[in-house]
């Protein structure tokens, strides 16, 4: 297939090198705000597995063509796929970034939106594309930074919001390479898969902010909070996953994603008080380190170095512990 992705985001460049390396015609066209060039620099994309080397492996066969923001995409035949990976701060571009590559698609095309902008973004992004034959999905993109490329190439599940039979089909076609071991597909309504993106990481985190509750109370029974945390996953209903306490989540997308989900929650008229009460705790757990070295030091840390140990990946934003820093 002939594909067009647009954005800066790890997303966008796990899903330009996985396209173009099934051998998909990928042109892939970065935000203005990070051009080919900044990202080729960047730490992140070096630090992804298999990512960079992905990339380069299909620009060297011709697979794979990055453009410049200012460059026009190539006319010379129509594309089937318009992939959008952009991130929340630039929703506002998105409407315009559609209608200006409208031109290049086939009548058929399929917008496969996978930011993660608010519910219903995709239903209005999908009334640029200009032509009533052509359908907007939305694809939740659930990556893991650092895991990424075998995130993308082997998925564990592909979240699809979709109204459109012959829409699923195309999005079935282009990623049927990474679907072959059992199908991996879950189909629903647009607005329930971009909810259901949002409300995902609400319920990471508030696994997360339960067990640093557990853990602050452990601390001040002397009971080490491992053993409540093997004795709690144990139980087939709640199960090992996130429940490690720290000093609270972090992120550049987790972060934003909660954030968005708030959001939400506001625009709807609803008020969540539960995901207040997850957002406190979490700004609370955050002094934790701080306050249990201060301690332990009576306060006389002038000159002492302190190493941080577990950072979880090369993107350094919003990570609780660079707050300590």
């Amino acid at each position: 297939m002939r594909v067009v992705v647009i954005g800066s985001e790890l997303a966008a460049a796990t899903a330009a090198a996985a396209l173009s390396w099934v051998g998909h015609d990928v042109v892939w066209r970065p935000h203005s705000s990070s051009d080919w060039n900044a990202l080729a620099a960047s730490a992140w994309l070096a630090s992804e597995p298999e990512l960079r080397a992905s990339l380069e492996e299909g620009l060297r066969h011709g697979k794979l063509h990055i453009l410049q923001p200012e460059e026009a995409i190539p006319n010379t035949e129509p594309r089937d796929v318009l992939w959008l990976a952009l991130s929340p701060e630039q929703r506002g571009d998105a409407g315009d970034l559609v209608g200006a590559v409208a031109p290049c698609l086939s009548e058929s095309a399929v917008l496969i939106n996978n930011s993660t902008f608010p519910v219903g973004e995709t239903e209005a992004l999908e009334d640029r594309l200009g032509d009533a034959r052509r359908s907007a999905v939305a694809l939740a993109d659930l990556l893991e930074e650092g895991r990424a490329w075998e995130a993308f190439t082997r998925p564990s599940r592909w979240l699809l919001g979709c109204d459109d039979d012959r829409a699923e089909h195309q999005v079935r076609e282009l990623l049927r390479a990474f679907n072959r071991r059992r199908d991996v597909f879950q189909r629903m309504p647009r607005r329930a898969a971009e909810l259901s993106k949002l409300a995902i990481n609400g319920m990471l985190a508030t696994r997360i902010s339960y067990m640093n509750e557990i853990a602050g109370l452990a601390d001040s029974l002397g009971v080490d909070v491992e053993y409540v945390r093997q004795g709690m996953g144990a139980d087939t209903r709640i199960g090992y996953e996130y429940l490690y306490p720290g000093c609270g989540f972090g992120g550049p997308s987790f972060s934003r994603d909660l954030m968005r989900l708030a959001d939400v929650q506001s625009a709807s008229g609803r008020h969540s008080l539960l995901l207040d009460q997850v957002l406190d705790i979490n700004e609370h757990k955050k002094e934790t380190l701080f306050r249990k070295l201060w301690a332990h030091y009576h306060g006389c840390l002038e000159g002492r170095t302190v190493a941080i140990w577990g950072q979880p990946s090369n993107r350094a934003r919003r990570v609780s512990t660079m707050r300590r820093c």
